[in-house]
């Protein structure tokens, strides 16, 4: 088993700079698997402290963001590379563990909550069979119907919309049409 990269030794702030330059070169995203970064990477999504967590959400958002990517399939291999070591390394679980302890009252997780859907759509982009996985492993459709609320229905609609039709689908496949009709 590789070692471990730590990528916030204890002590040491964090420094954006690595950051940018990690998601300008997606080249590079293979090298996350080979070092064995994210493993450390999704670990820091159950620190304490919520900033702390907010910077990786956002990390993470920007790591998968599908602008980064060419429109060309050999270009696309970065992407689905790290998608597939995220997934494997049940980034969609703790995603959605972490939206249950982010208060979306609060500013800065509520821009954690954006960045964690966010992210679990452009993972669904990069690769479309993330979607099945987004229903069948996590319960993401029941955490935003519990956040629908009228006087932010816009906001969580939209999102519902997104993982409702993942589960249209889903459910179409299995042979379940009336459930919709």
């Amino acid at each position: 088993m590789r070692p471990a990269v730590k990528l916030w030794p204890c002590g040491c702030g964090y420094d954006e700079s690595w950051t940018r330059i990690l998601v300008g070169a997606p080249e590079l995203y293979p090298d996350l698997d080979n070092l064995n970064a994210i493993p450390s990477i999704l670990n820091v999504l159950a620190h304490d402290n919520t900033d702390i967590v907010v910077i990786v959400v956002q990390l993470l958002q920007d790591l998968t963001n599908p602008d980064v990517f060419e429109d060309d399939e050999e270009s696309d291999e970065p992407a689905r590379v790290l998608v597939d070591v995220l997934v494997e390394n049940n980034v969609l679980e703790l995603l959605v563990q972490n939206l249950q302890r982010l208060n979306d009252s609060n500013p800065d997780e509520m821009a954690a909550v954006y960045s964690t859907l966010t992210t679990v759509e452009n993972l669904v982009e990069v690769k479309p069979a993330v979607a099945e996985m987004v229903c069948e492993r996590t319960k993401l459709l029941k955490w935003l119907l519990g956040k629908i609320k009228v006087r932010e229905f816009d906001f969580w609609v939209l999102r519902l919309g997104f993982f409702f039709e993942i589960a249209k689908t889903k459910l179409l496949r299995l042979g379940r049409p009336s459930f919709f009709f």
